[in-house]
């Protein structure tokens, strides 16, 4: 009897420390991608942590809107990887998914050491980016951008730019616009290229949202466009 209470009360101990640390979080997602997770402030402290001194370089873009020319988003990427040198910088991509995930193969076989930065909204996606080498998960219910009907930005968009020691834009929509404002106030180093929206998605959501003449496919982000360094 007094060995089974005994057993009992090992197993509680050991639940108890593994839930113990819950602003800092480290899990394996699929097979080989790293995350911290933790509040915007604990992300940044952790980046930095992991940076060791490297500065972050951050390439955003557009979404769940995708390019109508994927071709010139990667040549894009090729100018910017070329410029900087793996001893001294780290990649992080900014909201890009599906083909412009090819962006991070391209920085691991230059040398470089890649992270993401994204939301707890967003984990499950991290399931198709095994060749990040840390995932940071800012715990946020946003996905990025401001927070509804506030100029605020959200806990996730936070970590992003207050991490990024200089950004590269290739074009972008209302969540990069709302990080390279707050960028701008912060005199970050920031280049911005125009790119285009996929236009068949363009056009799907204007119509489902009311629009039906749609002429331009360009991002919000285009507005801070004469603000910016261009590339």
């Amino acid at each position: 009897m007094i060995l089974t209470q005994f057993r009992l009360l090992f197993l509680i101990c050991l639940l108890v420390s593994s839930c113990a640390s819950i602003d800092k979080v480290k899990r394996q997602i699929a097979t080989t991608v790293q995350v911290a997770e933790g509040s915007a402030r604990q992300v940044i402290v952790d980046i930095q942590q992991f940076a060791g001194g490297k500065k972050v370089v951050t390439i955003t873009g557009y979404s769940f809107e995708g390019y109508q020319d994927i071709s010139a988003v990667l040549n894009s990427a090729v100018r910017i990887l070329d410029k900087y040198n793996p001893e001294t910088h780290i990649i992080n991509l900014g909201h890009l998914t599906g083909d412009d995930l090819s962006i991070y193969s391209m920085a691991k076989s230059r040398g470089f050491t890649t992270i993401i930065i994204l939301s707890s909204a967003a984990i499950n996606s991290l399931s198709s980016m095994e060749e990040v080498d840390m995932a940071f998960v800012v715990k946020d219910k946003n996905l990025g951008g401001f927070i509804e009907s506030t100029k605020k930005l959200s806990a996730t968009s936070q970590a992003i730019v207050a991490s990024s020691d200089i950004i590269y834009a290739l074009g972008g929509g209302e969540i990069v616009y709302a990080e390279l404002r707050e960028a701008l106030s912060l005199d970050k180093e920031i280049y911005f290229t125009s790119m285009e929206v996929n236009h068949n998605l363009a056009k799907q959501r204007a119509e489902e949202q009311g629009y039906t003449d749609l002429q331009n496919y360009k991002g919000k982000a285009e507005q801070l466009k004469s603000k910016l360094k261009p590339f």
